[in-house]
């Protein structure tokens, strides 16, 4: 009886994992799951807030989002947001491929981020308001 749970086990296996990267939901546009930088970037947010240096003045300023409290700067997670925000990243950096994004809410703007683009260990991002039809920041750093 044990090894044929066993055998079960491992014959399912190939089929799960096949699922998981075949379902059409994986290629949807949304938001990348627990993402390395991900909890780095919501801390480096909440740290300029707290900053009234001219670095955290001109880091604000190019990502072209306002002061808030530190508690205002938070990851989103909800499916239509990240939807949303996945295609009008696309868009804005003229990438139909990329599908999975994440996002932290800086008061009322989105900063959305590419967990996969790395090119010459540069990082990208793109500000979006509410709405997400047009971004108010490109950084490329």
């Amino acid at each position: 009886m044990r090894n044929l749970r066993l055998a079960a086990v491992i014959a399912a296996t190939p089929l799960l994992a096949l699922g998981l990267v075949a379902s059409p939901q994986h290629n949807e546009p949304g938001c990348a799951r627990n993402v390395v930088g991900s909890r780095y970037n919501q801390q480096l947010f909440r740290s300029l807030m707290r900053r009234k240096d001219k670095i955290a003045d001109k880091f604000l300023v190019a990502y072209n989002v306002k002061r808030v409290s530190p508690l205002d700067v938070r990851p989103v997670s909800n499916p239509t947001v990240c939807k949303r925000a996945a295609v009008a990243y696309g868009k804005a950096v003229n990438a139909p491929s990329v599908h999975k994004v994440h996002i932290l809410r800086v008061g009322t703007r989105f900063v959305v981020m590419d967990p996969d683009y790395i090119v010459d260990n540069h990082h990208r991002a793109v500000t979006f308001d509410s709405t997400f039809t047009k971004a108010v920041a490109l950084v490329a750093e």
